[in-house]
């Protein structure tokens, strides 16, 4: 805010997470490495967090 800022960005996606089918053991995430990251409404929750603690702190 100081230095000119006059909007900010608090929250992507959050991971890396990972799912796994309890029967097989296996990964239900389709990369490479089994991993992906949560995003929509799973992560709502915390962007709201992530809003209230800077609407705390910032005046933009």
């Amino acid at each position: 805010q100081e230095a000119g800022a006059d909007g900010l960005v608090l929250i992507n996606s959050l991971g890396p997470c990972l799912d796994i089918d309890i029967e097989t053991g296996k990964s239900l995430m389709g990369s490479k490495t089994g991993y992906g990251w949560m995003s929509g409404p799973a992560v709502f929750p915390v962007a709201l967090r992530a809003v209230y603690e800077a609407y705390k702190h910032v005046d933009i």
